[in-house]
């Protein structure tokens, strides 16, 4: 009788662990892929307001040509509209690329910005000023998407 109590407390003591060692490693293994997926979330992230900020550098320099508040003469000043159509296709790229990690509404305000920046005005000086306005109110509302999809606490 003492040897079946002896076995059985092995018996247990092997299971327990057993247990306990299969809810650890699918614990960590969880946590490690969330961490991997928050990591690339992250990167995806940083390369889409990387490309809002160069496409915000772009038409402020060129609301600086248009409202002669820069060094360049018009002459010497040669148009940026490939710089746009890249900055553009980078970010576009970007969302297609990574849309299996991107939330919808992520997609849904950048797919907002593209017809945004895509409307025709008769003039360039409103392209310019409409274009900014747009990407500027796209920035703010992304970084707010993100905080949430990242888990990130609001910035003080």
């Amino acid at each position: 009788m003492d040897i079946n109590h002896f076995s059985e407390t092995v018996l247990i003591s092997l299971i327990s662990a057993f247990v306990a060692a299969a809810l650890t490693a699918s614990l960590s293994l969880r946590r490690f892929s969330n961490g991997k997926i928050w990591e690339r979330k992250a990167a995806a992230y940083t390369v889409i307001f990387e490309a809002l900020h160069d496409m915000s550098l772009l038409f402020e320099k060129e609301q600086k040509v248009t409202t002669g508040d820069t060094n360049l003469s018009q002459g010497e000043y040669v148009p940026r509209h490939l710089e746009h159509v890249d900055a553009q296709a980078l970010l576009v790229n970007k969302v297609q690329s990574e849309s299996w990690l991107l939330p919808d509404d992520c997609r849904k305000r950048i797919d907002l910005l593209m017809s945004e920046l895509e409307e025709r005005h008769e003039w360039w000086h409103d392209f310019i000023k409409y274009g900014h306005a747009a990407i500027q109110r796209s920035i703010i509302d992304l970084r707010s998407m993100v905080r949430k999809d990242l888990g990130l606490k609001r910035r003080l």
